[in-house]
């Protein structure tokens, strides 16, 4: 089980029930935009327009809210998952960090690359690349290849 499921939040920023939420909150607030439109553009004194206008600020003012609170959940959302990624990949790290470096298994280095490789990776197949060992590799400013992870 990991850290997410522990939560009780799943890994999409919006659930479909929050998106209908927001969307009803929406509907909801460009009707009250409309019906206060409708009510103030009749009237042709500002007294009695005030009630259309209040009207339709609640309406702007729901959307609004509604945004914001969308934006906030899938935020806290993003930040959950990035917090159990995190997690996720130090424990990863840790158990690197213990692995033993088997000073004999064979690997290869191109003169002018960046990387080394061990003999059998897809990247060193058939390139007439010289032995060197790790130690050597890193003290020669190289990194370990991505793919075959020597």
């Amino acid at each position: 089980m990991n850290l997410l499921s522990r939560a009780g939040r799943s890994w999409a920023p919006w659930a479909p029930v929050t998106s209908a939420m927001w969307l009803v909150a929406v509907v909801a607030g460009l009707v009250l935009t409309v019906v206060g439109w409708v009510m103030a553009s009749g009237e042709i004194a500002l007294d009695s327009q005030v009630a259309g206008a209040t009207t339709s600020i609640c309406g702007a003012l729901l959307i609004s809210v509604a945004g914001i609170a969308w934006t906030r959940h899938g935020y806290s959302a993003v930040r959950l998952r990035s917090e159990v990624a995190t997690a996720e990949l130090a424990a990863v790290l840790a158990t690197r960090r213990h692995e033993v470096i088997d000073e004999t298994r064979a690997l290869v280095a191109g003169r002018g690359r960046r990387w080394f490789h061990d003999a059998h990776c897809a990247f060193a197949t058939g390139r007439a690349w010289r032995p060197t060992t790790r130690v050597a590799a890193v003290s020669r400013g190289l990194e370990p290849c991505g793919v075959c992870q020597p």
